[in-house]
Formats: C-alpha cells, structure tokens, sequence
C-alpha cells in the first residue's frame, strides 16, 4: 500500500510539472518567460527525464507550427519521431525536404522510404515524387512509377496524375495512350486537373487507339488492384 502511494504521488509530481510546462507553452506563448527561457526549459525538462507522450510531443509542434516558430515545431515533432508516431516522421521527412543541405534530402528520402514500407500511402507518394525529381539521391523514373503505382493502390488518387506525367516526360518517346488512360482513371477519382489533362491528351490520339484505351485503363487498374491485394 505504500510502495503504492509513493508511485501514484510520483505520477501525480510528474503530471502537475508537465501541466505547468504545457501552460506555459499554450497560455503563454509571447511572455518574457516562455520566449527568454525556453532553452533552457528544453535542458531542463530533458535532464528531469520528464516523459511527455509523442501524440503530445505532435501536438505541441503543431501548436508551434501554426505561429510559425518552425524551430521549435520541429524539435517537438523530432521527440514524437524518435517514438515512433508515424505523423511526427512525415512531418520531419517534409522539413527536411526543404532544407538547402543534401544530407537532409538524403534523410528525407530514408524516412519516406520506411513509412512506405509501413503502408503509409502520402509516404508512397512523396517517395514516388522524390524518385521522379532525383531529390536526396539518384533520379530514377521506373523506381517513382513503382512509388506513384504503390500511392494509388492505398487510395491515393492524385497519384494517377503523376503517372499520367511520367508518361509524358521523354519529349522524344512520349506515350500519350497511356498517358491519357492514367489521366481518365484519375478523372473517375475526381482528382483535380484530370480532366484538363485528359482533355488535351485525347485529340493526339488516333482512332484505333482511342479503342485501346479503355482496354489499357482497365489493365491499369487491374495492376492496382493486384498491387493492393498483396
């Protein structure tokens, strides 16, 4: 009963010191103490060992990203990271996309390569974007294909569109059939700007290949639907 009683006084310590650090965080953000000490409150609560949970961590950089203070989102974003909550790693993966330093593209690139192999679907995505635009490594078209194929299989419809696109990268070999038959499955999923694409695509085609588009679409989505099921 004892042992008890100094555990759940323990917990309750612990509780009441993070409810001031949130309060001065949240109620307080342009006083002189949260602004002037907050390195020292980072130091401070890390060397207490202070244990906030990550969904926390995820909301306090959203709280920070939202005013702007994109120094201080990312720090808490990282902590949530670092505890595996899938939301945080996007997020870090995105900042580091737009930093200047191609070792941070690199890691970006390892992150969205892991949340893809966790079946995250916008991860997919922004793997297939980053394969297709050679950001934090090589450029490689067929492995974003793949990427973009993965996106669209959990439901990631814009991702037909960039397919589309893939189609129509090589000005010399493009391939306008399966460029417009990527573009008219996109348009089935209302995805934005399909229909524009679709529009300009169609006149290019010629009539035989008009007849083999809707057989292609439906291989399309035949291959999507088998990627899902596996």
């Amino acid at each position: 009963m004892v042992r008890i009683s100094k555990s759940f006084k323990f917990f309750r310590k612990r509780l009441l010191v993070f409810c001031i650090f949130i309060n001065l965080i949240f109620i307080f953000p342009n006083s002189i103490i949260a602004h002037e000490t907050y390195g020292d409150a980072m130091n401070w609560y890390r060397d207490k060992n202070f244990v906030i949970d990550p969904k926390q961590n995820f909301l306090i950089g959203i709280k920070f990203e939202d005013e702007g203070k994109i120094k201080k989102a990312l720090y808490f974003f990282k902590l949530a990271a670092d505890n595996g909550l899938t939301e945080a790693q996007f997020k870090v993966g995105l900042y580091l996309i737009k930093s200047d330093d191609q070792e941070d593209h690199i890691e970006a690139r390892k992150i969205f390569q892991l949340l893809s192999e966790k079946k995250i679907p916008s991860a997919s995505f922004k793997l297939g974007w980053m394969y297709e635009h050679g950001i934090g490594g090589e450029r490689n078209i067929i492995k974003a294909a793949t990427s973009y194929k993965l996106a669209a299989s959990r439901n990631q419809n814009n991702a037909y569109l960039y397919l589309a696109n893939l189609a129509l990268i090589d000005q010399s070999n493009r391939n306008i059939l399966l460029a417009a038959s990527y573009s008219s499955i996109a348009k089935k999923k209302k995805v934005k700007g399909s229909k524009r694409l679709l529009n300009s695509l169609l006149p290019m085609l010629e009539t035989e290949q008009l007849d083999e588009m809707e057989i292609l679409v439906s291989s399309l989505e035949s291959e999507i639907q088998k990627i899902k099921t596996n």
